[in-house]
């Protein structure tokens, strides 16, 4: 079987679970509180009477507000809340759950649904492979509907033999490369591997044994899959191609997470894309986490200890990592 017959057409999670877990994690996007205007009758004198009605999308509650005096606004309506007079565009706390959300008016929804993205990461394991594949989960907020759409983006595969292959299921909408890349929701294989996503800030979970049995069995995947956060989110791909190379880095994954993934993303280039070779200055011939990283044991556990780790190119006598080198008080011997 070839491995783009192994690729998944949809992730393990349904789009439902998916949702429900952005919610739980709060990464589901701003939450929206609709509204639109409608003439209501007074139930007691029977008068006609303007207002706004809302709905919020976080608890789904409706309600109803006076509009502005003189319906000031425009096609999008002021109406008269707790905090002030609120319209399209504006933020407001929902009154029933707290929340606060941006307002948008049901004319605007209707043309230009609100659109929140994230981008997905998926670890399979088939075929004796070990696939990492990226999702686009598009929110798209319309005045009558939440949805959530899960769309192939980019998968990296490691087949039994240690060598990788990249699939996309993108490609530019025209023949200029400033046109905009669209989703074609068929895998197809590139001639050139090239990490270009970067990014496993939210990771889908999946099943503790994703790893044995391939050449990523023994990596310490799993301790950089527990960072969390914009600083120590490590870019499991990247670690993957260089323990293909350099096994010893699980040494440095295995005792410093935290550190690991700084040293990872000290290999991006200015495009976004990752370079296997940015940390060829590491001595790789040594065993020992410390040697590896041509440091003393006792400047590899204050570097260790440092919460978030940036790092840069070596000088001659330590690693050049700004922030270590400042936790160790290197700085005075490292010529800094």
């Amino acid at each position: 079987m070839e491995i783009i017959d192994l690729l998944p057409s949809t992730p393990e999670m349904s789009a439902e679970q998916v949702w429900k877990w952005l919610k739980a994690s709060g990464n589901a996007g701003q939450e929206v509180i609709r509204y639109t205007t409608e003439r209501l009758r007074h139930p007691l004198t029977g008068a006609a009477e303007w207002s706004a009605k809302c709905s919020c999308t976080a608890c789904g509650t409706e309600w109803h507000e006076p509009l502005a005096a003189g319906g000031a606004g425009g096609k999008y309506k002021y109406f008269l809340t707790d905090d002030g007079a609120k319209r399209n565009g504006m933020g407001m706390t929902c009154p029933t759950c707290g929340t606060y959300a941006v307002i948008a008016h049901r004319r605007r929804l209707d043309d230009y649904p609100i659109i929140y993205k994230k981008y997905l990461w998926e670890i399979r394991k088939a075929g004796g492979c070990v696939m990492f594949i990226n999702w686009l989960a598009a929110r798209e907020i319309g005045y009558d509907y939440d949805s959530l759409e899960m769309c192939k983006r980019n998968a990296y595969v490691l087949d039994p033999g240690g060598r990788w292959h990249r699939f996309t299921a993108m490609e530019r909408g025209g023949w200029s490369p400033m046109c905009r890349m669209e989703y074609i929701d068929t895998w197809r294989e590139t001639e050139r591997f090239e990490v270009v996503d970067g990014n496993f800030a939210y990771l889908l979970p999946h099943a503790p044994d994703v790893y044995e049995g391939t050449p990523l069995e023994n990596a310490k995947l799993e301790k950089l899959e527990g960072l969390r956060g914009r600083r120590s989110t490590a870019d499991l791909l990247q670690y993957a191609r260089i323990f293909l190379r350099h096994p010893v880095i699980e040494n440095i994954a295995n005792t410093a997470p935290k550190l690991c993934a700084g040293l990872l993303e000290s290999t991006q280039r200015k495009d976004g894309s990752m370079s296997v070779a940015g940390l060829d200055w590491l001595d790789w011939t040594a065993k020992k986490p410390h040697e590896i990283l041509r440091m003393s044991k006792p400047e590899y556990t204050a570097a260790a200890k440092v919460r978030n780790c940036k790092t840069g190119k070596p000088s001659t006598r330590c690693c050049h990592l700004p922030e270590i080198c400042s936790a160790a008080q290197l700085c005075g011997r490292s010529g800094l």
